[in-house]
């Protein structure tokens, strides 16, 4: 177990022995989760990654398909989210 310090920009450094025994390399993606007072980091495989991407889009077009929502429908969706968060600032 290791202590580090977060920079005033919210940066952190992973253990050179930690990112040894775990593979993290150079431009590496982790993936950020935050549980109760806890963080979890988990180094991505982009392979796995992409496979599962596709499974969750090929899942939510299929849902959107049944319950008839068309692209323009979340283009829109999105688009008003949008400014409403824009208004919030």
């Amino acid at each position: 177990m290791e202590i580090v310090t977060v920079s005033s920009r919210g940066q952190l450094v992973i253990p050179k022995d930690i990112r040894d025994i775990l593979g993290i390399k150079n431009k590496d993606r982790l993936f950020v989760m935050q549980k109760d007072d806890s963080i979890l980091l988990k180094r991505m495989n982009q392979d796995v990654t992409k496979k599962g991407m596709l499974k969750l889009m090929d899942y939510f077009s299929e849902k959107f398909n049944e319950e008839g929502i068309t692209r323009e429908d979340v283009k829109n969706e999105i688009k008003a989210y949008r400014e409403e968060k824009r208004k919030l600032k």
